[in-house]
């Protein structure tokens, strides 16, 4: 499965500086390594529960939500 990563375009107007979301490249999911971290997933991911913690698991990655600074990662925690 193949992901987008953001890239952020900077845009200045009245001295007022603010950013908006472009599409960036596109990355292998399977080939990322555990403590990699997404701004988002694919639509295909499916929600598992194991041991009272919520996973997202697409094509055997497993992803942990992480929030930072309010910002939602989601964070590669292991693989089937």
């Amino acid at each position: 499965m193949w992901l987008t990563t953001p890239i952020y375009n900077e845009i200045i107007e009245n001295n007022t500086i603010s950013y908006e979301v472009v599409e960036g490249p596109q990355i292998k999911e399977s080939t990322m390594m555990v403590g990699t971290r997404l701004p988002r997933l694919s639509e295909t991911c499916e929600v598992k529960i194991i041991d009272d913690q919520k996973f997202y698991v697409s094509d055997g990655v497993y992803f942990k939500e992480v929030i930072e600074d309010n910002t939602v990662w989601y964070e590669v925690v292991g693989e089937n």
